[in-house]
């Protein structure tokens, strides 16, 4: 993926496209900028982190997680 900003009539525009030139456009909006606030503010919690860390530890088990075979040997 690629980000890029742009400044036009409709303010500041993140645009982020794949290689194949697909992508969309995220008008940023001083809205927009409170509410990642908020979100970087409760992620950087002792709570915040605590569910982050609980997530990521998830997410490495189910990756590390051997697959299940069938009698056959197919994998499910």
């Amino acid at each position: 993926m690629k980000p890029t900003l742009t400044l036009d009539e409709r303010g500041l525009i993140l645009h982020v496209t794949t290689e194949a030139g697909e992508g969309v456009a995220v008008p940023l909006k001083p809205e927009t900028f409170a509410e990642v606030s908020k979100g970087v503010e409760r992620l950087l919690s002792p709570e915040g982190k605590r569910r982050l860390l609980r997530g990521l530890g998830q997410l490495f088990l189910e990756l590390t997680k051997p697959e299940k075979e069938e009698a056959d040997g197919k994998k499910v």
